[in-house]
């Protein structure tokens, strides 16, 4: 209970939650840590000195600093991980391990051995690229009928169009004149009493 309210609340994270093997041990260890010890999960000592417990709740809820400290402090968790169900990676004879991949011949993507590619940047105009599936039945029917018909000059229905086109030309028009007269500030600024010489 105490877990799914850190977690919902103050988004408390534990890494590699799946091969986490004592849960209530680790949750008494934090709770050491924060409540008899004053450290900030996060900070993990090497930030500013707490003298009371409020002040370390405190100061974690602010900087949203509730999550452990993971990265280069492993070792101090693995007591309550169990690695050993973890798939084993092949290593080479410097220790990184091995990870099945071809490259392209002009060096510009790579393919995993479980079908991921991944690209360079420099192609990704190419790679962003989305090509829509070709159509078929009836559209293609419909589409090939109206392309023939365009190229022996029909358009569709004229005087629908033309009235349209009018209507529009009108209105445009319209909208012009009442722009042009509300935008003229010549009136305004006129001086009415000119001096003749």
């Amino acid at each position: 209970v105490n877990v799914e309210h850190m977690i919902s609340v103050h988004s408390f994270y534990i890494p590699d939650r799946e091969y986490l093997s004592n849960m209530e041990g680790l949750i008494t260890y934090l709770g050491e840590k924060v409540g008899v010890g004053n450290v900030c999960l996060k900070c993990n000592g090497r930030g500013r000195s707490f003298f009371s417990t409020e002040a370390v709740q405190m100061h974690m809820r602010k900087l949203a600093h509730c999550k452990m400290m993971w990265e280069d402090n492993e070792g101090e968790y693995e007591d309550f991980f169990d690695y050993s169900s973890m798939p084993k990676l092949e290593v080479d004879e410097y220790g990184e391990p091995i990870v099945p991949f071809t490259v392209s011949d002009d060096g510009t993507s790579i393919t995993f051995a479980d079908g991921r590619t991944i690209g360079h940047r420099s192609m990704l105009r190419y790679h962003k690229q989305k090509f829509t599936a070709p159509e078929t039945g009836e559209a293609v029917d419909r589409n090939r009928a109206i392309n023939q018909h365009r190229m022996i000059g029909w358009g569709g229905n004229d005087h629908a169009v033309s009235e349209i086109s009018k209507r529009s030309q009108r209105i445009q028009s319209r909208d012009g004149l009442q722009l042009g007269v509300r935008h003229n500030w010549l009136h305004r600024f006129r001086c009415e009493n000119v001096v003749a010489r």
